[in-house]
């Protein structure tokens, strides 16, 4: 997606339908050698458009 707005948008319509906050779990996994500035918009899209985040990745070795 091109934008955090965009990323919003995508979500919010995914969640739409939903019921329950089972239903709202939106997982993100982000690379470790992005700054906070580059996936700080992404989470607080995530939350804007009402999505419980569940950040997943790999431990490191």
């Amino acid at each position: 997606m091109d934008s955090a707005k965009d990323v919003e948008w995508g979500v919010r319509a995914l969640l739409t339908n939903t019921v329950s906050d089972d239903q709202r779990h939106v997982q993100f996994k982000c690379d470790k050698s992005q700054p906070k500035e580059v996936f700080q918009p992404v989470l607080q899209a995530i939350a804007e458009a009402g999505g419980i985040i569940e950040a997943v990745g790999e431990p490191e070795q």
